[in-house]
């Protein structure tokens, strides 16, 4: 009921306006209702680690300012913060796998999202079919593929306009928006 009533204050308004201005109230019209019907989404943060590693993550940093008398208490800190770290980044990861599993989807999909850095390329094919899988050699073929890809090897002659035709079909592209606003 709220969107007829705003898109009938819109279309009064449309008489005064042109095209883009009518389009871009008719898109915030629109965007405006669907936000107040379906609300706005927050992000969800996914946990890896617990709040008492965090807590003591801060208590580490603090005593790292003061290492000179904990010092051991300093290193037993760091080993309990990793091996924490570990087993919980570890769980955290079974979980979701568990439950990719368990709702059908894709396994690979799911070990991508949970990976940590970017994945490299270890060999390639070369232009003669043998694999190469030293990391230079990989390196080289990659620049020499993309140079091939983008370098220009066909002549390209710019076209001729007729400025006198392109100013007729901008006269006539002018009338038929006229026309088709006034229509509305």
């Amino acid at each position: 009921m709220k969107l007829q009533n705003k898109f009938d204050l819109l279309k009064d308004e449309a008489e005064d306006l042109d095209v883009i201005d009518v389009c871009e109230r008719l898109t915030n019209t629109i965007l405006d209702c669907a936000l107040e019907t379906a609300g706005k989404k927050d992000p969800q943060k996914i946990d890896k680690i617990s709040k008492e590693t965090f807590e003591m993550m801060k208590k580490r940093r603090e005593m790292k300012n003061t290492i000179g008398i904990h010092h051991i208490e300093y290193t037993e800190l760091c080993k309990t913060i990793r091996k924490r770290m570990t087993n919980e980044i570890r769980a955290h990861n079974t979980k979701m796998i568990q439950k990719t599993l368990e709702d059908n989807k894709s396994y690979k999909k799911t070990k991508q999202g949970l990976a940590t850095g970017k994945s490299q390329i270890i060999a390639l094919k070369g232009e003669d079919g043998n694999i190469i899988s030293d990391r230079e050699l990989v390196i080289k073929r990659v620049e020499e593929f993309y140079q091939d890809l983008y370098s220009s090897k066909v002549q390209i002659t710019p076209p001729i306009i007729d400025v006198e035709s392109a100013e007729e079909n901008i006269h006539q592209l002018e009338r038929m928006k006229l026309t088709n606003v006034s229509m509305t």
